[in-house]
């Protein structure tokens, strides 16, 4: 092999390696005086994806957002983006997101940040901390740590992180009201054992509700109550992952958006 051709091929690594690596800010979020709402965040390269989940008068919303992350000032800053109308297993719908205004994030140290998010003139300021190392101190599993989806359930995404031997993720999709003719966003939650050798996991899911949004104040804790379905991940050799909740099965992608 030439040496134009090894140099290039270095390049190319260089730039994969950079994409994919992982930010010491990725990973759940939450306001510590707020719980039952959160912000999940991945940065690949010099991009930023992040979602919050919380509530608009007690009914589960999920907003995203995604631009440049800057480095040097730890800060981001996009416009935030509220989705309904999406795929159910049984009504193909395509997505729609609705713009809603700014969200952008300071991190003020690794475990740190203050959000701001909402309406341009009157944004919500919100303080955050990492929750993973509160509730399952130790080392990070990186192997599924970020943003999944299935290609065939156009947007939808799932959320993963791995901590001290403990699995937290959500799941990120939308519920029918036939009765409304509506689809509307929707979330749920789960919890479990995973060890850093663990190629398998199970766990029940958790549907919540009746929350006040994230930075209301005074804030109105969820509610919640178990799902008909439980969650269960299956690691591939290949770096995918297969999940099953109820009659769904996933075929789970890692989320590349830089």
């Amino acid at each position: 092999m030439s040496k134009v051709k090894i140099t290039f091929l270095i390049y190319l690594l260089s730039i994969y390696s950079n994409a994919f690596a992982y930010s010491q800010y990725d990973g759940w979020w939450f306001n510590k005086e707020q719980a039952g709402s959160g912000v999940s965040i991945e940065i690949q390269g010099e991009t930023m994806f992040v979602a919050i989940y919380t509530y608009d008068l007690g009914i589960p919303i999920w907003m995203t957002s995604k631009a440049k992350f800057y480095t040097q000032e730890n800060t981001y800053k996009g416009r935030l983006l509220l989705w309904n109308n999406g795929a159910v297993s049984f009504l193909p719908i395509q997505p729609r997101p609705n713009d809603i205004g700014v969200f952008s994030i300071r991190f003020t140290s690794s475990n740190n940040a203050i959000m701001s998010y909402g309406h341009e003139q009157h944004p919500m300021n919100v303080p955050l901390t990492r929750f993973m190392p509160i509730i399952a101190p130790g080392q990070s599993d990186t192997r599924i740590k970020g943003w999944w989806y299935d290609p065939e359930y156009d947007g939808w995404g799932i959320f993963l992180e791995a901590n001290g031997g403990t699995l937290f993720g959500a799941q990120y999709f939308y519920m029918p009201f036939l009765k409304d003719k509506k689809v509307l966003p929707s979330w749920l939650s789960f919890s479990g054992p995973f060890s850093k050798e663990a190629k398998q996991f199970s766990s029940t899911s958790h549907l919540w509700f009746s929350g006040s949004a994230l930075g209301v104040t005074p804030y109105q804790s969820p509610e919640s109550q178990l799902s008909e379905h439980n969650i269960q991940l299956k690691l591939n050799s290949d770096g995918t992952i297969d999940m099953t909740t109820g009659n769904i099965k996933l075929h789970l992608l890692k989320f590349h958006f830089n």
